[in-house]
């Protein structure tokens, strides 16, 4: 396969690659909201996609995601990228958000929806980036073997 096959996150360049990414694509199948860290009751917090698989020959993912977060009551949040100081986007008095950007990474980053007035953490997930690693088998028999 010439060219790098994308699948809600996924980049898989070789057929080997298939196998680990459709399991992937299986376990990924639950809600990234389950995967998110609340620290506070009541607010749910997902990224899609969750995970970029990268293979050998890749340096970086390279995908569009989508953090989202409702809640029960109006709050005044701003949402983190763990490698930046500044925040990517704010809202003031909402029960919920949605932010859609391209990312380029080559490793996991971690995002986090922090309180605006008392810097509290809310919720957070993580981004993570994976490298098919190639496999090497170990030979049957001796190469000196002929039978």
């Amino acid at each position: 396969m010439s060219s790098p096959l994308s699948s809600g996150g996924f980049i898989i360049s070789e057929w080997r690659g298939l196998g680990i990414g459709a399991l992937l694509l299986l376990f990924s199948g639950s809600s990234a909201a389950v995967q998110a860290q609340n620290a506070v009751p009541g607010i749910t917090f997902a990224i899609t996609p969750r995970l970029c698989v990268l293979a050998e020959k890749e340096s970086a993912c390279e995908d569009k995601l989508e953090i989202s977060w409702l809640s029960r009551e109006p709050r005044s949040v701003c949402l983190y990228r763990s490698d930046k100081t500044l925040p990517l986007r704010c809202w003031e008095d909402e029960f919920g958000g949605r932010h859609r950007f391209a990312l380029s990474i080559a490793d996991n980053v971690m995002f986090s929806l922090r309180e605006i007035d008392h810097d509290q953490l809310v919720a957070s997930a993580e981004f993570e980036v994976i490298r098919d690693q190639p496999e090497y088998r170990r030979r049957r028999r001796n190469p000196w073997s002929f039978f």
